[in-house]
């Protein structure tokens, strides 16, 4: 899209005011708007143009994996600069992402708003969204997490730097994320198509893939990576698990506490001060697991959900 540059800012500017912003890069709306949608950008993004300035946008985006494994439902996106909020701008973008997602036949739509208060809560709210559940992100601060854990007898860890990985290292990182967030409410298998784009284009983070593996068999995983652009932006060192998870047979087993235990270590060798991560408030074994871990919750999110029939 000719004006993907002046969404990226809008976007930026209008997520600002929250704590822990980490502005999005014209490489990571390409590829959500262009490669990972289901939808046409030019469809799926409606602009607020003011005086040919764009103060605000809407951006609709149904997940191709979703899709695919026969999911309907969308994400909606309502982003608008701070002076030029509450003058019915959200409103009609959001009203016009719906009006589409009802043309194109699509079942329900989602609007995550960060924190729990604020003009996005509003809106959805008056938009006839109801509150779905609440995510949570998690924050270990050096010097505050537990000793060492060990993995059990008969279980190690295999790392590896994730722009190093091969596609079959993407293949079962893939399917092992699939397995054990299967039992997700309203889950969806990820393409590994998707997880090698993201390898292939994101070369530049310091990503680390590990496997907790008995003999062969893959039986837990994670992922964890400096918090490059927010590191940047904010002058901070702060490292994320983006993702962590243990197969359902070999859960309880310490597994999951000493993959935990493995991501801390190594992002603080990286000369990381925090860690964070994010979960679902409605798994509370995988709340337990963090926060005797170290984490304690840093800030809370609201999903709303929105049926369209």
């Amino acid at each position: 899209m000719a004006d993907t540059e002046k969404i990226v800012d809008v976007i930026n500017r209008s997520r600002r005011e929250l704590p822990m912003h980490q502005d999005i890069s014209m490489e990571e709306i390409e590829t959500s708007l262009f490669k990972d949608n289901h939808f046409d950008a030019k469809d799926s993004c409606r602009l607020a143009v003011i005086r040919d300035q764009i103060v605000g946008c809407g951006i609709v985006f149904a997940e191709k994996s979703r899709i695919k494994a026969g999911k309907n439902d969308a994400d909606i996106t309502i982003e608008v600069v701070p002076e030029h909020r509450n003058k019915g701008i959200q409103q009609a973008l959001m009203s016009s992402a719906l009006e589409f997602l009802r043309s194109m036949k699509m079942h329900d739509a989602k609007h995550l708003c960060a924190d729990t208060i604020g003009w996005k809560h509003d809106l959805s709210l008056e938009s006839g969204f109801r509150e779905d559940h609440h995510e949570y992100t998690l924050i270990c601060r050096v010097g505050k997490e537990p000793g060492a854990s060990l993995p059990p007898d008969g279980i190690h860890l295999e790392h590896m730097m994730f722009k190093d990985a091969s596609d079959e290292d993407i293949l079962d990182f893939t399917e092992v994320n699939n397995d054990f967030y299967s039992e997700s409410l309203n889950f969806a298998p990820e393409l590994v198509e998707s997880w090698i784009e993201y390898r292939d284009e994101l070369k530049k983070n310091v990503e680390r893939i590990t496997f907790a593996k008995e003999e062969s068999k893959i039986v837990g995983a994670f992922s964890c990576e400096e918090w490059t652009e927010l590191n940047k932006q904010e002058d901070v060192k702060a490292g994320y698990i983006s993702t962590l998870g243990v197969v359902k047979p070999y859960r309880k087993k310490g597994i999951g506490r000493a993959l935990l235990s493995d991501a801390v270590k190594w992002l603080r060798e990286r000369g990381m001060d925090v860690m964070y991560l994010r979960v679902d408030a409605r798994n509370p074994d995988a709340l337990r697991l963090y926060t005797s871990g170290g984490f304690e919750i840093f800030k809370e999110s609201v999903a709303y959900y929105l049926a369209m029939e």
